[in-house]
């Protein structure tokens, strides 16, 4: 019996290990799939942001370059070409410049920076511009950084003529990648998932991009494996249960059909076999059932016949002993007429009319 409960749990297993095989693989796939969506869109996000932030960084540059040129007591300082005034006028704001006809020029000029011009017009014609630089350097990607929402493990880069300038050191060297487009490259031995943006506005060649780790998407796919292999194995641990609990309750009902077969093999007409359901297994309790109570019924009969001929004999035996006195045999016949054809009664006749 315990052998047909194991192969009873083997074979449900059995059952059940190619479909959840197989749903096991399309969730880990999905999850995996799901996972790396996720962070593009959280970088992708993250890009746009910073993108605004620098944009925010420019027009801000490009409104103090506006409110110096609009300055009167700056325009006559430009017109007069009074390079000290000028100087004076640009103190505390290194990312404003001057320039003139001729050569003329006032203030740093960083050629890498983003850059925006706006000119001095007098009242005949353009007296020169204020040239508003933005400096693509470290300081700059992370205020971008800060304002771009990313997550702390995620990364601002500055990429320029294909490689990274400035964000995490290992990260710093050659990149080749497609604007626009999500892919995983490996930065000093280390993969990543990077987006880069197309040229900046401001005229300069480099550009930003995000990144961030691939080992966080690994580790995240890992656990949403390990949860969808837990549930794997929770699966085949409930199947093996309701198997072996479907098991025994078959096995219980075959003992009992044994053991009532051998009460009745010894004897024992009048053991029955508890029926519950309407299931095969209860049909064939109740089909038992009725067989032990039709053997029983006929073994009944059986023992009443037995009885009834013992009767026939004990009186056919007195008959003999009868057998002269002619009153007491013919008693003995009708007695023995009437038990053998089971008669209220009888009436023997005789020649004499009797």
């Amino acid at each position: 019996m315990g052998s047909f409960k194991v192969k009873l749990v083997v074979y449900f297993l059995l059952l059940s290990l190619l479909p959840l095989a197989a749903a096991f693989w399309g969730f880990s796939t999905v999850a995996a799939r799901s996972e790396t969506r996720r962070v593009d869109a959280r970088l992708e996000a993250g890009l746009r942001a910073t993108l605004a932030a620098y944009q925010e960084e420019l027009t801000a540059v490009d409104e103090a370059a506006a409110r110096l040129a609009r300055n009167p007591t700056f325009q006559r300082a430009l017109a007069r070409r009074d390079r000290a005034a000028l100087q004076r006028l640009l103190r505390g704001q290194p990312h404003l410049a001057v320039e003139a006809a001729g050569g003329f020029r006032v203030g740093k000029h960083d050629p890498a920076a983003a850059m925006r011009q706006v000119a001095v017009v007098g009242p005949t014609k353009t007296r020169g511009a204020v040239v508003a630089s933005l400096p693509l350097d470290a300081a700059l990607v992370r205020r971008l950084e800060a304002r771009s929402g990313l997550d702390s493990d995620d990364n601002v880069i500055l990429v320029e003529g294909g490689r990274i300038v400035t964000g995490p050191a290992e990260t710093l060297g050659p990149l080749n990648v497609l604007s626009g487009k999500t892919r995983t490259v490996s930065l000093g031995g280390t993969r990543y998932r990077v987006l880069v943006a197309g040229t900046l506005d401001g005229g300069s060649s480099s550009t930003l991009g995000v990144i961030s780790p691939q080992a966080r998407i690994d580790a995240a796919n890992r656990d949403a494996t390990n949860r969808l292999l837990v549930g794997l194995i929770a699966s085949l641990l409930l199947v093996a249960c309701v198997a072996y609990v479907e098991g025994r309750a078959i096995v219980r009902t075959i003992r009992r059909l044994v053991d009532a077969a051998r009460a009745i093999a010894r004897g024992d007409l009048k053991q029955r076999v508890p029926v519950q359901g309407r299931d095969e297994l209860a049909l064939l309790g109740r089909t038992f059932n009725q067989m032990a109570f039709q053997l029983q019924t006929r073994l009944e009969e059986l023992e009443a016949e037995r009885g009834r001929l013992r009767d026939v004999i004990s009186r056919f035996g007195e008959a003999l002993g009868a057998t002269h006195d002619s009153d007491q045999l013919m008693r003995l016949i009708v007695e023995a007429a009437i038990e053998a054809t089971s008669a209220a009664g009888g009436v023997l006749v005789g020649s004499s009319g009797e």
